[in-house]
Parts: C-alpha cells; sequence; structure tokens
C-alpha cells in the first residue's frame, strides 16, 4: 500500500466530515474513486448482526471441485436497516472528496471455503427523507464488499463493488488460497 492511499484512509477514518467536505492532501489518483478503503480494526457489516438467513448455504458454482468451492448464505435484516456509508474521490486538484450517503441494506451475502468467512457481499438502495415534507423513499442501487484479507475475522477491507454482478465473483483473499494449498 503506497503512502498517499495510507494517509488517505487515516485522514478519513479519523476526521468526521460534512456532505461535501473536502481535505487536502496528496493526489493518489487524480478524479478517481478510492475504491478500497481500509480500517485495520475492521468495518461493522451493516445490518448483519440484526439479519436472518432466508437462502441456506449452497455452492456459487456447480462446476467447481468441492475442496476449492465458494459457498454463498443470503441473510435478510429482520426490520429496515438504515445506515451512513461514506465514499471518497480524489479529485484532479489533489483533494479529497467524501460523500456521505444513506443506504437500506437489502440483503447480505455470506462468502465462505469450507466454513472461513472471507466476504460478506451488501445490496443496498439509497434511502431518503426531508424532515420538512416528511416525505421519503429509495433509488440507486449500491453493491458494497467487506473482505478479511489476513484470516483474524475482522473485516479490514470494504469496497463500493458498482456493478451488481461482482457479488457473485468475490476476490479470494491470499490466506485462505495459501490455506487450501496447505491442506
Amino acid at each position: 500500500m503506497s503512502f498517499t492511499r495510507f494517509l488517505a484512509v487515516v485522514l478519513v477514518v479519523t476526521t468526521p466530515l460534512a456532505a461535501g467536505n473536502r481535505i487536502d492532501l496528496l493526489a493518489q489518483q487524480p478524479g478517481k474513486e478510492i475504491r478500497n478503503k481500509i480500517n485495520r480494526g475492521g468495518w461493522t457489516i451493516p445490518g448483519l448482526s440484526k439479519s436472518r438467513v432466508v437462502r441456506p448455504r449452497t455452492r456459487l458454482r456447480n462446476d467447481e471441485l468441492r475442496s476449492n468451492a465458494v459457498y454463498i448464505t443470503t441473510l435478510k435484516p429482520k426490520v429496515e436497516v438504515i445506515e451512513a456509508i461514506s465514499f471518497y474521490t480524489v479529485l484532479d486538484d489533489s483533494t479529497l472528496l467524501v460523500t456521505p450517503a444513506r443506504l437500506a441494506v437489502r440483503s447480505i451475502l455470506r462468502f465462505d471455503i469450507d466454513n472461513h468467512v472471507f466476504c460478506y457481499g451488501l445490496r443496498a438502495v439509497g434511502a431518503f427523507y426531508d424532515p420538512k415534507s416528511r416525505r421519503g423513499g429509495y433509488g440507486g442501487q449500491y453493491t458494497l464488499l467487506y473482505y478479511d484479507d489476513d484470516g483474524d475475522g475482522r473485516f479490514e477491507r470494504f469496497e463500493d463493488a458498482g456493478d451488481p454482478a461482482r457479488l457473485l465473483t468475490p476476490e479470494v483473499p491470499k490466506w485462505i488460497q495459501q490455506m487450501k494449498l496447505s491442506s
């Protein structure tokens, strides 16, 4: 991880910001969204503690050998869960733009190999509410991935996957690949 990327994540994680506020810093990739956000203490998976299994554990792809197979379990929150999630972009002028969004969690996908969970995927929609008119609604789809990159049970990496199809092809971290090679 480059120093610039680390600096951006530390500033974002430790500094509370209002919508549209900016932090000046060194440019990483001007005008690019910061896809991977690292929280060394681990991210809290929105809605996970309030969810129940709605589709049991099944093999993601039937063409895989059972010993290498990725399994998926679908969960759904028991009650509506709305969380504020921040998205980050580095602008051309070396400025970090933080854009918070309120998301309603629709489903959570748990990915594992040999019952070792390595990723959670969230399907969510934007949630809007205007207190003046007392009207709200939903719009826009979000696909979020949370990865355990070292096998410690904490999900340190958060990624805005963008394309919903990415939920069906999660990245298998090196620790779980190495675990499979040694067995």
